[in-house]
C-alpha cells in the first residue's frame, strides 16, 4: 500500500506517524527476538516504512516501532508485553488494538486475525496485512 491509499481508506480523524528508519524497524526487530515474539512480517515492515504507526484518533490504532504515537504512547514492543505468555506460545505478534478486539499476525499460519481481546478467540482472519486493515478501517 502506498501512503495515499492508507489515508484514502482510513477516516479524516485518523493520525499518521512520520515513516521509519531503517534503524528503528532493524531495532524493533531485534527486541521481538529478545523477547521470542515472531519478527514482523514484511507487509507490517511495508506499512511501518509508510507510517510508522496509525490512530484513528480514537481508541483505535495499528502499532508503530517505540517511536511514540501522539495519541498513544504505545509502540509494537510495548504493546506485546500485555498477555505476552498468549503471543509466545501461540507465536502470534499483536500489531494493533480496536475497542475490545486486537489485530495480530498468526506466524506459524502466515495470516493476519482479528481476535476478541478478553477470550482471544479469533472473530476473522486475513490472508494479507491490506485486507486486515481494510476490514479495521470499514467497521468504523
Amino acid at each position: 500500500m502506498r501512503i495515499d491509499q492508507i489515508k484514502q481508506i482510513a477516516k479524516s480523524t485518523a493520525i499518521f506517524e512520520p515513516p521509519a528508519t531503517a534503524e528503528e524497524l532493524e531495532r524493533c526487530q531485534e527486541d521481538l527476538y529478545v523477547l521470542d515474539l515472531p519478527p514482523m512480517p514484511q507487509a507490517y515492515v511495508d506499512f511501518l516504512s509508510i507510517c510508522n504507526g496509525f490512530s484513528d484518533g480514537g481508541d483505535q490504532a495499528f502499532y508503530g516501532t517505540e517511536r511514540t504515537l501522539k495519541s498513544k504512547p504505545n509502540g509494537i514492543v510495548f504493546a506485546n508485553e500485555y498477555n505476552m505468555d498468549f503471543f509466545v506460545t501461540n507465536k502470534k505478534l499483536l500489531i494493533g488494538k480496536g475497542g475490545e478486539e486486537l489485530f495480530v499476525y498468526n506466524a506459524p499460519d502466515g495470516c493476519y486475525e482479528m481476535i476478541d481481546d478478553l477470550a482471544l478467540d479469533v472473530y476473522e482472519s486475513f490472508t494479507t496485512f491490506e485486507e486486515l486493515f481494510r476490514a479495521v478501517n470499514k467497521r468504523r
